[in-house]
């Protein structure tokens, strides 16, 4: 049933274009992330997958900067924190460079 979640993915690249898609905070987008997850350990783990994200990835954050380590976090909703390494490339160049 895996494959059945993956066409679907599939399906929403190829008719909903990339720029009228709702941008996600994480490097590896949600979709991305749930199709990866559906192929390598099963249907089950690719919904849960996509549920967390769901829950996660509502656009409801707030970016922090530590200034201990001198770089910037993503704080959700659901209480994650996004270390900059997770955070996609788009929302890292929004914050800038926090140094100066």
């Amino acid at each position: 049933m895996k494959w059945l979640l993956i066409a679907l993915i599939r399906l929403y690249w190829i008719a909903v274009p990339a720029r009228l898609r709702r941008r996600c905070v994480y490097r590896e987008s949600c979709s991305h992330h749930v199709e990866r997850t559906a192929r390598e350990s099963g249907l089950m783990a690719g919904l849960r997958a996509l549920l967390v994200r769901y829950r996660n990835c509502r656009g409801n954050y707030r970016s922090v900067f530590v200034a201990a380590e001198k770089k910037w976090t993503l704080h959700l909703a659901s209480g994650e924190v996004l270390d900059v390494n997770e955070i996609s490339p788009r929302l890292r160049r929004e914050l800038g460079n926090p140094g100066g």
